[in-house]
C-alpha cells in the first residue's frame, strides 16, 4: 500500500483526494488518517475551497479526523477574504468584456477565473468556466485543455472521444511554442487516456511513447506520472514482443516516465528476462492500483487476462509438460484461473497443448516435438539472454521426462551448462 506522502507527490488539487480517498475508501481504519492528510495538504497549498469541502464531507460521513485536520478558522478567514478580492475583481473585468463584446478578453477572463478555481481547488466552479471558456473560443489551447480535464475528471468519455479522434498528433511539438506545446501534449496525455478506457490498447501505447515528461507541468491535477508509466509498462507487453519492447518502453522519452513507476520497470525488465516470479509481483501490484484508477478500472479484467496470456505463452514455448498448480503458483493465480486460462488458450490454438484431467498436468500434443535436441536449442535462445533458476528447473524436467532416463537427461543439462 501505498503511503500518504506519495499521494501527496503524484496528485495536486481535488484530484489529490479523488486519488487517495479512492484507495481507502473500503477501509475504515485508514479512511480517518486519509481524510486528515488530504485536508492538511490542502491548507498547506492553500486551497480553500477544497479544504473546507474535505471537512464538511468527512463530517457529513461521520469519519473522526486526527490532529492533521484541525480546523484553523482564521486561516479560513483570511484565505477567503483574499481570494473574494482577487475573484471579484476578475469578475467585474469579465462583466466589462462581455458588456463590450470582446470574445478575446471574455475568453482570457474565463480562463483566469478557472485558474483561480484550480488554485483555490474548487472543481466545481472550475468545470464551469473551463466550459464557459471553450464556448467562445474552441480552438484556444488552454481552454480545449481545461475543457477536456473537465470532461475526463467527469468520465465523460463519448464526449471526450469525439474530440481526440479529430485531433492529430503532430511530431514536431518541440518547436512549439511553451504554451501551446503544454497543452497539446496535456491533450495527448487525455487522448491515450481515452483511447485506453476504450480498449484502443495498440492507440493508447503509441501515443503514450510519444509523450515526454520534460513538458508536463500540472499533470497533477487529474492524473501522474506514476499512472502513466504503469498503463505505458502493461501496455508495452500487450503490445510488444519480447525483442522490440525496450527500445520502445526504455527509450530516450519513454525511460523518464518510467522511472516514476518502480513496478512499472520490474515487469517489464522480467517480460524481456522471462522471470515470471518477479513479474507476477509487478504485476499484481501494478494490478492493484489499475482497480482504483477511476479512469481504466472498467479495463481491468481484459488488461489482466491479456498479459496472463502473453507470459503464459511465452513460459509454455520450453515446456513439453506442467503440472496446472506449477503455473498457478508461479503466476500467483488460482488453480481455477490457470485451468480456465489454458482451455482457453488451447481452444482458441494459441498453444498446442492438451490437459490431462486426471493428472491436472499440461501437456504438449506433439511430445516429440519437444525431444531433447530441440529442447537444447530453445534453451539456449533463453539462457543466452534470460535464463533464470525457476525457467531452468522446469527445462530439466522436460529433458529427462522426454528422455525417459534421468541419468542422461542429467548428463545432457550439465553439458548445456558447460
Amino acid at each position: 500500500m501505498d503511503s500518504f506522502d506519495n499521494f501527496g507527490q503524484r496528485y495536486d488539487s481535488f484530484n489529490l483526494p479523488r486519488n487517495l480517498l479512492k484507495q481507502h475508501e473500503k477501509d475504515k481504519e485508514k479512511i480517518g488518517a486519509a481524510y486528515s492528510y488530504a485536508i492538511n495538504q490542502a491548507k498547506l497549498k492553500n486551497q480553500h475551497i477544497l479544504y473546507k469541502s474535505l471537512v464538511n464531507e468527512a463530517n457529513s460521513k461521520g469519519v473522526k479526523l486526527n490532529s492533521l485536520a484541525d480546523y484553523d478558522p482564521d486561516w479560513i478567514q483570511k484565505r477567503e477574504q483574499e481570494f473574494r478580492q482577487e475573484y471579484s475583481k476578475k469578475e467585474a473585468e469579465l462583466k466589462l468584456h462581455i458588456a463590450n463584446n470582446i470574445k478575446p478578453s471574455i475568453q482570457m477572463s474565463y480562463l483566469e477565473l478557472a485558474r483561480l478555481l484550480l488554485k483555490a481547488g474548487d472543481s466545481k466552479d472550475f468545470e464551469q468556466y473551463a466550459a464557459k471558456a471553450h464556448e467562445v473560443q474552441p480552438t484556444n489551447s488552454e481552454a480545449n485543455y481545461y475543457h477536456k480535464i473537465s470532461l475526463l475528471l467527469n468520465n465523460k468519455t463519448e464526449e471526450l472521444k469525439k474530440i481526440t479522434d479529430h485531433e492529430m498528433e503532430q511530431e514536431n511539438y518541440r518547436t512549439m511554442a511553451s504554451d501551446q506545446r503544454t497543452a497539446y501534449l496535456h491533450g495527448r496525455v487525455i487522448s491515450a487516456i481515452v483511447k485506453l478506457r476504450t480498449k484502443d490498447f495498440y492507440g493508447a501505447f503509441s501515443t503514450l511513447c510519444n509523450i515526454s515528461t520534460e513538458f508536463l507541468p500540472d499533470i497533477g491535477i487529474y492524473t501522474s506520472f506514476y499512472d502513466l508509466a504503469r498503463y505505458l509498462a502493461i501496455l508495452g507487453v500487450i503490445c510488444c514482443k519480447r525483442e522490440e519492447i525496450a527500445s520502445k518502453v526504455f527509450g530516450e522519452t519513454t525511460k523518464p516516465l518510467m522511472n516514476h513507476n518502480h513496478s512499472a520497470v520490474k515487469l517489464v525488465e522480467s517480460y524481456i528476462n522471462a522471470n515470471y516470479d518477479e513479474g507476477s509481483k509487478a504485476l499484481d501490484q501494478l494490478l492493484s492500483d489499475w482497480s482504483t484508477d477511476s479512469y481504466v478500472e472498467n479495463v481491468v479484467s481484459p488488461v489482466q487476462g491479456l498479459i496472463l496470456d502473453k507470459f503464459i505463452k511465452q513460459y509454455l514455448s520450453t515446456i513439453s509438460r506442467v503440472k496446472l498448480d506449477t503455473i498457478a503458483e508461479t503466476f500467483r493465480i488460482t488453480p481455477q484461473q490457470s485451468e480456465d486460462i489454458l482451455q482457453n488458450l488451447i481452444l482458441s490454438n494459441k498453444i498446442p497443448f492438451k490437459i490431462d484431467v486426471l493428472q491436472k498436468t499440461l501437456v504438449h500434443q506433439d511430445e516429440e516435438a519437444h525431444s531433447q535436441s530441440r529442447l537444447v536449442k530453445k534453451a539456449i535462445g533463453i539462457a543466452g539472454n534470460y535464463c533464470f533458476e525457476k525457467q531452468f528447473a522446469v527445462l530439466k524436467v522436460s529433458f529427462n521426462a522426454v528422455s525417459g532416463n534421468r541419468q542422461k537427461g542429467k548428463g545432457m543439462m550439465e553439458a548445456f551448462m558447460e
